[in-house]
């Protein structure tokens, strides 16, 4: 009976995963009519292969395409050809799935473990467990970001293991899908460039992205595409400089306290401390002390800070791209010397798990709405663990610690 009770302990976050993302996929495939987004995603997908212009499109008033031409035609085009309800179905089943087996494959080469034993360890079912709440939101949205999180995660492996061939084409896809994962991308190619002395991964990515960018024009023609990507742009720009101030980031916070900003100042506040945070990741890169390992973590966590504290386009339901951010986190939590880190830490998970969540008692939840102090919580974390790294004795402590943990 202990054994059975210890085998259930051992297995609490996947299982968690897995109910949470069984949910949420009956929940958005309940609701009539289907999901907004997937509506947008799908019906643009239509428009693009009939050589339509779907960026001044309303669908049926749950808003507009303005992502790229290639995100429609070759990836959401494959979800277009089914029915609406099958469709969504496995498009939630592919995201979530990938999303899961991703995160096995990072811990698997993180912890230098086989693939089939990883499940059970401490800190991989933390991290499903906390990632299955943010799942809940993302499958219910019908977001992209939760199948982006599993490719740029699972890209990101690759290119720690030095196979950075697949993983750069991958992570030059899903920039022309969505730009807002360039933080993450960067920071992570600066660890292989500077760490490792390689060039190619970055090579790959821009021939990859570009590839992505022109492939449409063999289907639609050049001057066609002009008019999609002309389109594109000011759909973009209207879309971004309407919500920067209304997402959940730092801006709306500055907007809250009466340090109302525009769109050009805040871009300049986004750029200066992306700067500061690059310059911080570009130290540890050139510093021995640190493992590659460790150095992707810290660059990978990063830039998901930036994403989701400065991106104007930081949405509640696409905070599963604080992945990066929670496993961060969780190795601190188990394996970090300093009790200040593990205290910050374990108040970093408990904000992950209940920011847009009812559990979360309403004064503090109507805070991080509409205050987005979630979003300065996020950045204080991001400069503190800087410090941590920055700190000339406490990366050694940091991988002593990590390795008695790990032994």
């Amino acid at each position: 009976m202990n054994k059975v009770r210890l085998k259930v302990k051992g297995i609490y976050g996947s299982t968690l995963f897995t109910l949470l993302s069984l949910i949420s996929i009956a929940k958005v495939l309940h609701e009539q009519p289907v999901s907004g987004h997937y509506r947008i995603f799908t019906g643009a997908a239509r428009l693009l292969w009939r050589r339509q212009d779907p960026y001044e499109f309303d669908f049926h008033s749950v808003g507009y395409w303005f992502y790229s031409p290639s995100c429609g035609m070759f990836f959401f085009s494959l979800f277009s050809l089914f029915p609406d309800f099958v469709g969504l179905l496995l498009y939630s089943l592919v995201s979530v799935i990938l999303l899961f087996l991703s995160i096995l494959y990072f811990y698997a080469t993180y912890e230098k473990l086989p693939f089939n034993g990883v499940l059970q360890r401490k800190e991989v079912q933390l991290t499903l467990a906390i990632t299955g709440l943010q799942v809940l939101q993302g499958v219910v949205a019908a977001k992209i970001e939760v199948l982006m999180a599993a490719i740029m995660l699972f890209s990101i492996v690759r290119c720690m293991k030095g196979r950075y061939k697949i993983g750069s084409v991958l992570l030059g896809m899903i920039l022309e899908w969505k730009f807002q994962a360039l933080p993450i991308v960067g920071l992570v190619l600066t660890v292989k460039i500077v760490s490792e002395k390689k060039i190619r991964p970055l090579v790959y990515l821009v021939f990859s992205f570009f590839f992505w960018h022109y492939v449409p024009v063999l289907f639609i023609g050049e001057s066609l595409r002009a008019h999609f990507m002309s389109h594109m742009g000011s759909a973009l720009t209207a879309f971004i400089s309407i919500s920067f101030p209304n997402y959940d980031n730092i801006f709306k916070f500055l907007y809250s306290i009466n340090l109302r900003v525009t769109f050009l100042q805040s871009m300049v506040i986004s750029g200066a401390v992306g700067l500061i945070l690059f310059c911080v990741v570009l130290r540890e890169c050139l510093r021995r002390t640190l493992s590659p390992s460790i150095k992707y973590l810290f660059a990978m966590s990063m830039g998901s800070a930036f994403i989701i504290a400065l991106s104007p386009m930081s949405q509640n339901n696409g905070s599963i791209l604080w992945l990066p951010l929670l496993i961060l986190a969780v190795e601190m939590v188990f394996h970090s010397a300093n009790r200040w880190m593990k205290s910050i830490s374990i108040a970093l998970m408990i904000l992950f798990c209940f920011s847009y969540s009812d559990l979360f008692p309403s004064i503090l939840r109507n805070s991080l709405r509409h205050y987005s102090i979630k979003s300065v919580l996020i950045l204080a974390y991001a400069f503190y663990v800087a410090l941590f790294f920055y700190k000339a004795k406490l990366p050694e402590k940091f991988l002593l610690s990590l390795k008695k943990g790990s032994a």
